[in-house]
């Protein structure tokens, strides 16, 4: 070895950062792995190897130490330079009858206002916390019961434009539900957007959208008769879907179409999910406000 390496390795002994004891034991034994005589020191050196010295831990230290940091370290995507998003909490478990499956998402911003990121991870944090306390609380009042709970979460747009997170709630006790929330982030605004908020107030767009959905729906059905929707020609019960809400949930896909999203059993029976309708832009274009 050179009289570099020697340099290179006293440096990072002298300089190692703070760290618990199991991560500076594995620190200790990669930077002794340097074998030279001693040299003297610079200043332009020193912070050479103080970057080192956090780059050794970052890289090759951290990740075998903890499976939660190397967890976290592949689950952090970078969409754009708007906001990111990381699990924050996760777990996973089996007890007895009870089962959960959890994946909590957290945003931190950039280059966008930061109270439109604490909003979104404030809500997302009353809703898994509620859904948490839920599970805990029927599992421990059935215990012989079947229960179950599982949180995810993806990301369902990041274009130029849109940036969009979808949260899911998938509930088991005896039967099943599973509920999808949306998060939008219009990047050329910053803001938060909901359905309503893409449309001038002069436009029902409600009904023009759903008056395409229930065409669809009609469509689907003729050609699988398995498809089964809760329209008024084919509902037996009183139910039957005729608009959709104001902030009905939606997204833009890759193709920068509108996507109507419904909850499962909100138009349809259990066995047909979360259905979706990509609603053709000549639909709605002429509503649309002149930003969007």
């Amino acid at each position: 070895m050179t009289s570099t390496d020697s340099r290179f390795r006293d440096g990072l002994k002298k300089d190692m950062p703070q760290m618990p004891a199991k991560v500076a034991e594995r620190f200790e034994d990669t930077v002794s792995s340097f074998r030279c005589p001693k040299r003297r020191k610079s200043p332009v050196f020193r912070v050479v190897r103080m970057a080192a010295a956090v780059l050794v831990l970052v890289v090759l230290v951290l990740p075998n130490v903890s499976p939660t940091i190397a967890y976290a370290m592949q689950e952090i995507p970078v969409l754009g330079d708007i906001v990111r998003v990381f699990t924050v909490y996760k777990v996973d478990d089996t007890s007895g009858n009870h089962y959960r499956d959890v994946k909590i998402p957290q945003l931190e911003g950039s280059g966008t206002d930061n109270q439109v990121v604490d909003d979104i991870n404030a809500d997302v944090e009353m809703l898994t916390k509620e859904a948490l306390k839920e599970y805990e609380a029927l599992a421990s009042d059935l215990p012989e019961a079947h229960t179950g709970l599982v949180i995810d979460y993806d990301v369902v747009t990041n274009t130029e434009r849109w940036f969009t997170l979808r949260l899911m709630v998938y509930r088991d006790a005896g039967s099943s539900s599973v509920q999808y929330y949306f998060y939008h982030i219009d990047k050329n605004s910053g803001s938060i957007v909901h359905l309503s908020d893409l449309f001038r107030q002069d436009f029902d767009y409600c009904e023009a959208i759903s008056g395409e959905i229930l065409a669809q729906m009609a469509l689907r059905h003729r050609e699988n008769p398995n498809m089964v929707y809760w329209t008024e020609e084919e509902s037996k019960i009183n139910v039957a879907f005729r608009q959709i809400a104001e902030d009905q949930n939606f997204y833009f896909n890759a193709d920068g179409d509108l996507v109507i999203v419904f909850g499962k059993y909100e138009v349809a029976p259990g066995y047909m999910g979360c259905p979706e309708f990509t609603i053709p832009l000549q639909v709605y274009e002429e509503g649309l406000k002149s930003a969007s």
